[in-house]
């Protein structure tokens, strides 16, 4: 006599191996979920490592306008630069400082 159905030893294998899949996909689930996690913590100090290194390359271009005309800076790691604000024509100098294009008085003692 044929009966249309599973047995019960079916049925507990089927459970069983659908256990073992959603095990499986709950654990590569949080495996990325955490990934993403530590990807975006990873994104974000590196924007904010970059914000620092433009605070303090512009304090350091900032910095050079205090040193007289021809004093080399060592920025370390070799890089050097020269004091910005050369000679123009007929012994005039270029001044960059804020405020010296508005006819304020250049703090450098640059003739203008």
């Amino acid at each position: 006599m044929k009966s249309a159905g599973f047995t019960l030893i079916e049925l507990l294998v089927a459970v069983a191996l659908a256990l073992v899949v959603l095990f499986a996909a709950s654990n590569l689930l949080i495996s990325s979920s955490g990934s993403a996690t530590n990807l975006q913590a990873r994104n974000e100090l590196l924007q904010e490592g970059q914000i620092a290194m433009n605070y303090i390359a512009t304090n350091v271009r900032e910095a050079a306008y205090v040193y007289p005309d021809g004093t080399t800076l060592n920025l370390g790691g070799g890089d050097t630069t020269r004091r910005p604000g050369g000679q123009l024509a007929g012994g005039r100098r270029e001044c960059t400082h804020p405020g010296a294009d508005q006819g304020a008085p250049a703090r450098c003692g640059h003739v203008l």
